[in-house]
């Protein structure tokens, strides 16, 4: 019974610390409870069956974790969890020149006085100059400042 109770322990912390690497870096929380908990195996070792068999556990747990932790790594596992894709639009872009006086397009979303509109393809928050629209109006550029696109219904 003792032996399932330690090899449980040592188990259980190796899996937390695994998951700590791999899977939420940075938490830290896993981590410490995967050293404690490997610790605590590693001395109700000591507790029941001396220092001999102690030390032995203790070389072992310290080996596996290394191994374990160096063929993650090596393996690439990690890689299958990471983030692939990037953002490639930027916060700030200036619509002025791409969207021309005129244009007209199609509300998506309801404008209170802001909202979306699609304008020659493309999905665009837009402004009206104080009006209310419903979605799936038609609707006419008027003005363009900066990224700020101000519109007005077309009946």
């Amino acid at each position: 019974m003792e032996w399932f109770l330690i090899l449980s322990l040592v188990s259980a912390g190796l899996v937390l610390l695994i998951i700590e690497v791999l899977f939420i870096p940075g938490t830290t929380i896993l981590g410490v409870f995967g050293i404690i908990i490997l610790m605590a195996g590693v001395v109700m070792t000591f507790h029941y069956f001396g220092s001999e068999t102690g030390w032995i556990v203790a070389g072992s747990s310290f080996l596996v974790s290394g191994l374990v932790l160096y063929i993650s790594f090596r393996g690439k596992i990690w890689k299958r969890f990471s983030l692939k894709t990037a953002i490639e639009s930027r916060a700030y872009e200036s619509l002025e020149g791409v969207i021309a006086i005129g244009t007209v397009g199609i509300t998506t979303s309801a404008l209170r006085p802001v909202g979306n509109a699609e304008i020659a393809g493309r999905i665009y928050e837009v402004k009206t100059p104080g009006g209310y629209l419903d979605a799936g109006k038609k609707i006419r550029v008027v003005r363009v400042m900066e990224n700020q696109v101000i519109v007005e219904t077309i009946e």
